[in-house]
Parts: structure tokens; C-alpha cells; sequence
């Protein structure tokens, strides 16, 4: 019997967390580009890279999924990304995941780093279906969309651990 899955709440929980987490960069990226514009210093090249930057950032923050079957947010929770049966996914699967989830962000990005609006724009609404797709989550499959495509589910780290038995206090004898 597969164990149970985490559903809406708790991944929307953890991916509150991810916010809180990237709060603090946030502010240093707000305070930069505050600091430069009040000081004249802002120029559109300027505020391009930190754009770039601050939009590749986020990209990599969310790469943890790929790295340890979970954002921050997911693992400070006790979450973790398996495949449909419970069982460790391997990177190929986590990064199929990945992915679908983020590609909208990843053609945002490529549309601001290339500074064309329409890729920009397109990338936004792909990430809005992403977003609708992580409703499925209430459903009693408890998948999201990218995780039906990607073969994965999201856990309790609690309820894939198997109950340890009885364990010997002593190494084994050796018999006569």
C-alpha cells in the first residue's frame, strides 16, 4: 500500500515558507534599487542586471527540488518529492519535474534577459496555469498537474519512514 500524500494544505504551507525564506533578499533587492535610483546611479543597464540577477535567483532557489526532492519550505515542513509510489525519484524524474513547474519562470526569465516582453509575458501565463494546476492538489490524488506529468507526488517524510522493529542491543555472536 503506497503512503499517504501530502495534500493542499501542507504544500501550500511550505510553499509559504519559500516566500518568508526569500523575503530577506527581496528587501536587499528592493533596497539596491532604491539606493541607486535616489542617488541617480540607476540606469536602465544598471537595473537590467539586477533584474537578471534577481530573476536568475529565484531560479536557483527553486532548483532544491531537483537537488533534495524539496524547496526549503518543503523540507523545513518534513515534505519530500517521490515518485507515484512513495519510492525515492531519481534526478531525471525530479528535474521532468521541475521542469513542468518552473518553465513558465524559466521563459519569464528568458524573456527579460533577451528583453523581449512577449516571451516575457507568455512565460507569466504559462506560470498562471501552473499556478491553477497546483489546485489538482485537492483532489484526491493530492497531485498537481506538473506532478501527474512528472510521475511524482509530494510526502511526509514521517509516513515514508518504515517502524524500526525490534534492534539488538549487541553486535551478533558468533555461534560455537
Amino acid at each position: 500500500m503506497d503512503p499517504p500524500r501530502a495534500g493542499f494544505g501542507a504544500r501550500a504551507a511550505a510553499s509559504l515558507l519559500d516566500v518568508l525564506v526569500l523575503l530577506p533578499a527581496l528587501g536587499i533587492y528592493v533596497a539596491v534599487l532604491y539606493s541607486l535610483d535616489a542617488n541617480n546611479k540607476l540606469t536602465p543597464n544598471v537595473e537590467y542586471l539586477i533584474d537578471v540577477s534577481g530573476s536568475v535567483f529565484g531560479v536557483v532557489y527553486t532548483t532544491f527540488e531537483i537537488f533534495t526532492a524539496g524547496t526549503p519550505g518543503k523540507l523545513m515542513l518534513g515534505l519530500r518529492i517521490r515518485d507515484e509510489t512513495g519510492n525515492a525519484a531519481d534526478a531525471a524524474r525530479l528535474t521532468r519535474r521541475w521542469l513542468i513547474k518552473n518553465g513558465g519562470t524559466v521563459v519569464s526569465v528568458a524573456g527579460v534577459a533577451l528583453g523581449m516582453n512577449i516571451v516575457e509575458r507568455t512565460g507569466d501565463l504559462i506560470g498562471l496555469l501552473i499556478v491553477v494546476g497546483f489546485l489538482f492538489t485537492l483532489r484526491e490524488s493530492r497531485q498537481a498537474w506538473y506532478d501527474e506529468w512528472a510521475g511524482t507526488a509530494v510526502y511526509r517524510r514521517k509516513d515514508l519512514e518504515s517502524p524500526r522493529g525490534f534492534q539488538p542491543l549487541v553486535g551478533e555472536t558468533k555461534g560455537a
